[in-house]
């Protein structure tokens, strides 16, 4: 529900209204928020069903297949291999869950990526994203941004990311070895 001042209610939450001007305050600036804004239309996502939600706590669901497939990795390992991509190659939107790290790819770029405790996500699903403003150390449902989706638009290459990771893996084991 909608006040007429702008504000987004749930009817479990009404005690705390969030306006949408907060909102669009609250993020970096307002590039940052135009920005946000172009990359939902891409995809078809409703900047208003995104907004309300995000107005009452939660996060905003979005289609994935339709701009991008997301690779969801073990937390420790996927920080690592997205360190190890970060001013090497571009790295597109990337989102921290606490046990996870989902890494945003071109469309069937990941198919046939098999390892252990690694899946993607394709056409059909949906994955949900926090506010744009919700960067590393603030979380909103359990996620936060690690890279929020920008101007350019740019995706992770799922070549290098699946390079860095079984390279982070290989690594993560020799250091166990070595204990």
């Amino acid at each position: 529900m909608v006040t007429a001042d702008g504000a987004a209610v749930s009817p479990s939450r009404s005690s705390r209204l969030v306006r949408r001007t907060d909102l669009i305050n609250s993020a970096s600036g307002p590039d940052d928020w135009y920005l946000c804004l172009d990359w939902f239309g891409k995809i078809g996502a409703s900047v208003e069903k995104a907004l309300l939600a995000w107005g009452v706590g939660e996060l905003a669901l979005l289609p994935v297949g339709r701009a991008w497939d997301v690779v969801r990795l073990p937390a420790g390992d996927g920080w690592r291999a997205v360190t190890a991509l970060s001013g090497r190659v571009p790295v597109g939107p990337v989102l921290h869950t606490g046990i996870s790290v989902e890494v945003f790819v071109p469309i069937d770029s990941a198919d046939g990526w098999t390892a252990p405790r690694v899946s993607v996500l394709k056409s059909g699903d949906l994955i949900g994203v926090p506010h744009p403003s919700f960067s590393s150390p603030r979380i909103q449902r359990a996620k936060s941004w690690v890279v929020a989706p920008s101007s350019g638009h740019a995706l992770t290459s799922a070549d290098d990311l699946r390079l860095a990771y079984a390279v982070t893996r290989v690594g993560t084991r020799e250091e166990a070895c070595l204990r």
